[in-house]
């Protein structure tokens, strides 16, 4: 909630694996929504035929 990324909160809390830490999650579904929506991905590159 207090606006870390998940690799962050692993670093601090010295959790080997994400899943540990991502099972400690309990931000809303909708704050992760809301995180997924400003990511930034290229645009797909199209594959020769």
């Amino acid at each position: 909630m207090a606006g870390v990324d998940l690799a962050t909160a692993q670093a601090i809390v010295g959790h080997e694996s994400p899943t540990t830490t991502a099972r400690y999650d309990r931000r809303p579904e909708q704050r992760r929504r809301e995180a997924v929506d400003r990511l930034s991905l290229p645009e797909p590159r199209r594959l020769r035929p």
